[in-house]
């Protein structure tokens, strides 16, 4: 469990999904590609890959979402402070930071999981240290590529790695990877415990489909929009579903879900929004108790840099190291 030990929370699901976005903003994902990886590879905004088009032959990642930027993260080289602060202050609302180290003290210890390979191991060492610097310890563990699949599909795992490539031009081969009884499912989701979680609100009537459920299970709403993207023949209307997943929303009890208008005006008014957010942050930095000062900024980043350097020798060597095969990847 990644929550601390001994916690409660109204809607524990929506706590859980905060936590694993912050995990995934402290990683310096252009570190991992041009300084680790070093094949050509491109740091990934979206679960679907680069490449897959929309209806209009458009690049389907850079429809989703509704920020800014592209996709679901800013992947910029010089988003990673603004990305990282933004990890440490939604960490700090479920976990204890000690301001006298700048690490958090109690997040439960993690185990990545990676089949055997110098080069996942040299990736798996970078995403180690830069936990470290914020007080998170994670082991590595590697197993051989038969038990690893196993171990993964079970679910036994906090972190694992992972890799898909399309089998043709269409969102859906990535998107229908996670419905319940996919048997890519190894994030388990719709499974065990997790079964009869009502925690989830999806409402696709701007979208044109009669359809909207208000804290329904995994197997009400993304199940159910993952068969109606599917059993939709129309084109245009199946790709417009398929963005309109960013409706499914893990939310706290009783907040519900708002109908959304056409993406254009939707990402204004999201970045109307960014742009008061971004007002009050800026009026909030004043008050100490509050928000991380640049001092502690600067040394936390500067504790993740010097992780980095720590083991950059070791990845230099790994990547040294004969590939009988090279797949370009996004991460």
């Amino acid at each position: 469990d990644i929550m601390p030990a001994g916690s409660e929370f109204a809607n524990e699901e929506y706590a859980k999904a905060e936590v694993r976005r912050a995990i995934g903003l402290l990683f310096d994902r252009n570190y991992i590609v041009n300084d680790i990886a070093q094949g050509g590879q491109l740091p990934a905004s979206s679960f679907v890959a680069m490449g897959l088009t929309d209806a209009d032959g458009s690049q389907f990642y850079k429809n989703a979402g509704t920020n800014s930027y592209d996709g679901y993260y800013d992947v910029s080289a010089d988003a990673y402070t603004e990305n990282f602060n933004q990890a440490v202050s939604i960490l700090k609302k479920y976990y204890t930071w000690d301001e006298t180290t700048q690490k958090f003290t109690d997040f439960p210890t993690l185990t990545y999981l990676y089949n055997t390979s110098e080069g996942h191991k040299a990736i798996g060492e970078y995403l180690q240290n830069a936990l470290a610097g914020v007080g998170i310890t994670m082991n590595l563990e590697n197993q051989e590529w038969a038990t690893f699949l196993n171990t993964r599909k079970n679910g036994d795992y906090s972190i694992a790695r992972n890799g898909w490539l399309a089998d043709y031009n269409d969102p859906i081969c990535f998107l229908d990877m996670w419905t319940t009884n996919s048997g890519n499912n190894d994030v388990q989701f719709g499974k065990g415990a997790h079964k009869n979680e009502k925690s989830y609100s999806m409402d696709l009537t701007s979208c044109g489909v009669d359809i909207k459920v208000d804290l329904g299970t995994w197997a009400e709403t993304y199940d159910v929009l993952i068969d109606t993207i599917k059993s939709t023949t129309d084109n245009e209307t199946r790709y417009n579903l398929a963005l309109c997943k960013r409706l499914l929303k893990n939310q706290p009890q009783n907040q519900q879900n708002k109908p959304k208008e056409d993406k254009k005006q939707e990402k204004e008014q999201n970045q109307d929004r960014q742009d008061k957010e971004k007002k009050n942050n800026d009026q909030q930095k004043q008050q100490p108790k509050e928000q991380m000062s640049k001092e502690n900024a600067e040394q936390l980043l500067n504790a993740a840099i010097q992780a980095e350097k720590a083991t950059k020798e070791r990845m230099k060597k790994a990547m040294q190291q004969p590939r009988s095969r090279r797949l370009q990847k996004n991460w």
